[in-house]
């Protein structure tokens, strides 16, 4: 396996941690609160509010390296959820946004091409 020799251990080790995790959520090996299927997430990975989670996502928004918005992402369970958090964002990029060109994409995805 390749390693970036710059990663600290401690960030590895919390990489390993976070993935074994979303492999027991994904598993349904999560316990879940009594009761409920829903389950517990540690506060260091909850935010008070939307725009709490913006500004973690995307706190640095005036970069000019084209990459940074590729390789962020904000999902959502629902499409007016999408809409409404896109608005979000564009409202806070609104002096950002003369510099880059946004591109989208949207169309029905053919079945076949799906796992």
């Amino acid at each position: 396996m390749l390693q970036d020799p710059t990663v600290s251990t401690a960030k590895i080790d919390r990489h390993d941690a976070w993935a074994k995790r979303l492999l027991a959520i994904g598993n349904g090996a999560e316990p879940t609160l009594p009761g409920t299927n829903l389950i517990r997430l540690p506060d260091d990975m909850c935010v008070e509010t939307v725009s709490a989670l913006i500004d973690f996502v995307y706190k640095d928004r005036r970069t000019n390296y084209p990459s940074y918005f590729l390789d962020r992402a904000i999902l959502a369970p629902h499409v007016d959820s999408v809409l409404e958090l896109n608005e979000l964002i564009m409202d806070r990029l609104d002096d950002v946004l003369k510099y880059i060109n946004l591109y989208s994409y949207d169309d029905i995805v053919d079945p076949c091409d799906t796992l």
